[in-house]
Formats: structure tokens, C-alpha cells, sequence
């Protein structure tokens, strides 16, 4: 039983309910811690009749006794009773909470309508403070009384007291019943119910007592002397329950078996071992593991965590899928030692509840293992030096035609520690030009930047990396425009004489030949 799920094989330490009585103005001071008795019923029971349980993993049945622990997949409660008692009818009751029980007496009020329609007059209640209710599990309330008539509210216990009213009360116990009951599921963050009860008649003498029963409760009848009900599904985790079997006779007589603080554990975390690491080539690293399941109908879904500083922080790899293996590509991620997490969830995919569109929340039961591989030591991209934690590779100069696009650099760079971020500030000859940041889930980061639109003649780009400090690094850009032909001033001035100049050869060389 060691892979049972720790955290909820014993649900009396999660419903430790503590109630306390007081008459004060204020129902959540001056109170006087009297604890409350757990309501054990006390019968004979009847002959050659019992309670077993059978599972999947246990076909052969056991007999349920006080304090029993029933474990396997699927673990079905049997009620039998014997053929001798004439049983017709028989009803099973499984609660996984405690009934408790106080008396009280009942006090004089004031005004008996005034608590009805505004806020209540506190010293016209009699009060009991509830704490410890767990979100989620049904709170059963019966309230009784000897006097002629009284009613009952409660509220939680975040709520400021003087709010309270009989509008805001989240009980329904105000009418002609003896008793009064109600029955809800506490949906409430807060852990404290206040229950009060007010002396609707006014009456000179009475007591009036109060029955909380705290947990989850699930009845199922049968006609005739047997009885069975499968577990599984009374909640997604193992608990202690107390387990009630009622048979009728053709007499009407009643018979009743009780058995308290039976654990009922039908779900079974799974059980992991991760392999080592097996490097496939230079890029390709293969990551696997086994994994068994004692719960039948679960499918075991998993996520994969590395981690690259002894264990303080992981990264996440892959996850939401059912394979037991993963190629991981170790191409980006620095050398180091690596130990690697592989997280196995039970997965029923026979429920409603089980969605896989919100992992792991929405995986029902959802109950898991996490297991380690050994340290790993990968041999593959070089680790960083700067002190900064962040090294940036250099960048050569480069030249583009003016107005042309598409014109980017990258920067490549190697943090210590993974996931990795980077805030940056891009200069053009020490005026800022444009920032950024960028985001890598391994060590190693790619930064693309576009330097498109600089105008005409030589830039000194510097990019500024805000990392523990300053990390920066420069490189040149020449934009040029190869269509230009440029002009030279002088000639402007020599064309006119050049042409002066030609004329007079030539009228010189035409009179000579005359």
C-alpha cells in the first residue's frame, strides 16, 4: 500500500471539526471551547450477517470490521443478511465524515420578528461555532427542540457579524418543522459555519439540540437481503468512512450493522522509474521511463521537467501524452549536468470527469508520481563565461543597398540558467534607435534583429543587453546606393572652355589650308 495516495488515505486529519458554544453578543468571541462527542450508534447486531468488501485486486472477500482497511481497484461494499431474518428490504449508507451531537438550552429573546426582517439581535440566538469544514463535502444539519417553536440560521465565518440576517443566512431551517433540517455542499474558501438558534415562541424553559454530520454521503437501497455498492466513484481520493447497513423485515422490524472508520482507498498512484539519458547523435538525446498502474481503466499520462542547477529550478519539455519515451533535441541547450523529471498522472478515461483539455487540472483522479533519472552529463554546446550569465557571440560588419529590405541580423547568445529572457536597447551611433526583449526555454537564445531603413552612409550599431548589468556588443552597417553616379564640380567649369578651345583649332587649322 505504499503507492496509495498519501495526502487523502486518512480523511480524520482532514476533518478535525472543532465546536464550541457560547452566548455572546459576538459569536466568534468569548468562546467556551467545549468539544463535542462523536454520536457512535449502539445496536445488537444480527446473527450470521455481515459486511465484506471484494475488489478487482482483491476478488476473495473480507470482512468489514471497525477500523478496517479495504484496498484495491474498485473496492465494492456487500451487505448480507441472513435468510433466517426475512429480510425484504435492506438500505447501505457510506459517509466518510463524522455526526456531531450537542444539547442546549434554550434562551429568552426580545423581539422574535425583529431577527427576521434586518439585521439579527445577537443576544436573542443561542450559537454554535463549527470549524474545520473542508470545500466541497456535504454539511447535513438537524436541529430539535422541546419548546413550542424554534427556528435556526447559520452563516459562514468571514462574514462580518454585523451583516448577519435572516436573507443572508445560508440555511433554510425557519418554518413549522420538528425537526428542522437541511442539507447543502459547503462551497465556502472559509473552514467555519456559524449556527444560531433563536427562540422563535419565546418560551420560559426548553433545550434544543443540533446533529452536524460532515462528509460525503451516499445511500443505495435494494429489495431483498442483499446489498452491493462499488466505491470508486463516492470521490476522486481514498477516505475513511463510517458504513451503515439497514434491513427491514416482512415484520417491519428494523436490524442495523455499523462499522466505523473503515478506509476505503480505491486509487493507487502510479509507479515510475526513469531511465538514464541516451544520446542519439550530437542533437538528439533519447529521454524514457516505465511506469505501472494497480487502477485497471487508468491511462497514464505524463510531463517531462529538466533541470540544470542540482535540482532548484526545471524546465518544462514536453508533456500532456501517453508515450514513454521522448527525443529530445539537446542542440540549443548548454553542457552541463542535467537531471531529468518525468511527473506520471492516473488518468481514468472512463469518466466524464477526465478531460485533457486543461492539464493536470482536468485529469481525474489526477493522482500522480514524480521520479528523477540520475545526473546526466551533456557534452554539447559550449557553456557561458561572462560574469553577467549571458555571453553574445560577435557580429561581423555587413553593407546593404539603401532602400532594399529583408536586411537582419542575428545574435546568438548563451545564458546560465534556463528558461531565458532579455530585455535589449538597439543604439545607431549612440542615438537610441529601438528596444525588445526576447525569450528562449532553453539556455540558448537567438535574437533577430531588422536594420532596415537606415539612410545613406556608414552606421555603428550597438545592442545593449540588460542582463545582471550591461552586455554589449557593436558591429558597423555601410548603406550604400550603387546607382548613384557622383559629379565633379570643376568640370562644369572646364566643358565651356574645352569647347572655346576647339573652335579655335579648328578656324586655325581652316586658314592654314586656305
Amino acid at each position: 500500500m505504499s503507492s496509495l495516495k498519501k495526502s487523502s488515505c486518512i480523511v480524520v486529519l482532514l476533518l478535525l471539526v472543532t465546536v464550541m458554544i457560547t452566548q455572546s453578543d459576538n459569536p466568534l468571541t468569548n468562546l467556551n471551547a467545549n468539544q463535542i462527542y462523536t454520536n457512535v450508534i449502539q445496536s445488537q447486531e444480527p446473527l450470521d450477517s455481515n459486511l465484506t468488501w471484494s475488489a478487482r485486486t482483491q476478488q476473495s472477500l473480507q470482512l468489514v470490521e471497525n477500523n478496517s482497511v479495504a484496498a484495491g481497484d474498485h473496492v465494492v461494499v456487500n451487505g448480507t443478511f441472513s435468510p433466517s431474518l426475512s429480510v425484504t428490504e435492506c438500505e447501505l449508507n457510506i459517509w466518510n465524515g463524522f455526526t456531531f451531537s450537542s444539547n442546549r438550552s434554550i434562551i429568552p429573546v426580545s423581539d422574535p420578528d425583529a431577527s427576521f426582517e434586518g439585521s439579527i439581535i445577537y443576544d436573542d440566538f443561542d450559537w454554535i461555532v463549527i470549524k474545520g469544514i473542508e470545500r466541497g463535502l456535504t454539511v447535513n444539519i438537524t436541529c430539535n427542540f422541546t419548546s413550542e417553536n424554534c427556528d435556526f440560521m447559520a452563516w459562514i465565518g468571514s462574514m462580518d457579524p454585523s451583516l448577519y440576517s435572516y436573507s443572508k443566512s445560508i440555511v433554510d431551517m425557519a418554518s413549522d418543522d420538528r425537526p428542522e433540517h437541511d442539507s447543502f455542499i459547503w462551497e465556502f474558501e472559509n473552514d467555519t459555519m456559524i449556527l444560531g438558534c433563536l427562540n422563535t415562541a419565546n418560551s420560559s424553559n426548553g433545550s434544543w439540540t443540533a446533529v452536524v454530520q460532515i462528509g460525503v454521503n451516499v445511500t443505495t437501497s435494494s429489495a431483498g437481503s442483499t446489498i452491493a455498492l462499488d466505491t470508486y466513484y463516492l470521490e476522486s481520493r481514498n477516505q475513511t468512512c463510517n458504513i451503515v447497513l439497514i434491513g427491514t423485515t416482512d415484520t417491519d422490524e428494523t436490524l442495523t450493522i455499523r462499522r466505523d472508520n473503515v478506509s476505503l482507498c480505491n486509487f493507487f498512484s502510479p509507479v515510475i522509474v526513469v531511465n538514464h539519458p541516451v544520446e542519439i547523435n550530437d542533437e538528439f538525446t533519447n529521454i524514457s521511463w516505465s511506469c505501472t498502474d494497480l487502477n485497471q481503466d487508468d491511462v497514464n499520462y505524463f510531463m517531462v521537467w529538466i533541470s540544470r542547477d542540482a535540482g532548484v529550478t526545471f524546465v518544462y519539455l514536453h508533456g500532456n501524452v501517453t508515450q514513454t519515451t521522448f527525443i529530445w533535441d539537446t542542440s540549443p541547450w548548454l553542457a552541463g549536468d542535467y537531471i531529468i523529471r518525468v511527473v506520471a498522472y492516473s488518468c481514468d478515461t472512463t469518466s466524464e470527469k477526465c478531460q485533457f483539455d486543461d492539464p493536470p487540472d482536468s485529469y481525474w483522479p489526477g493522482d500522480y508520481t514524480t521520479a528523477f533519472s540520475g545526473w546526466w552529463a551533456y557534452t554539447g554546446f559550449p557553456t557561458y563565461t561572462s560574469g553577467a550569465g549571458l555571453d553574445v557571440d560577435s557580429v561581423s560588419d555587413l553593407t546593404y543597398e539603401y532602400g532594399s529590405t529583408g536586411n537582419n541580423v542575428r545574435l546568438y547568445l548563451r545564458f546560465l540558467y534556463a528558461p531565458s529572457s532579455v530585455d535589449y536597447i538597439v543604439r545607431d551611433n549612440g542615438t537610441q534607435w529601438f528596444e525588445g526583449d526576447s525569450y528562449s526555454a532553453s539556455s540558448v537564445m537567438v535574437v533577430v534583429l531588422n536594420i532596415d531603413g537606415l539612410s545613406l552612409g556608414i552606421h555603428e550599431i550597438e545592442v545593449d543587453f540588460l542582463h545582471n548589468g550591461h552586455v554589449l556588443t557593436t558591429f558597423t552597417v555601410y548603406v550604400i546606393d550603387s546607382s548613384f553616379t557622383p559629379q565633379i564640380p570643376f568640370m562644369n567649369f572646364l566643358l565651356p572652355i574645352g569647347a572655346i578651345i576647339g573652335i579655335v583649332i579648328i578656324t586655325v587649322f581652316v586658314k592654314i589650308r586656305k
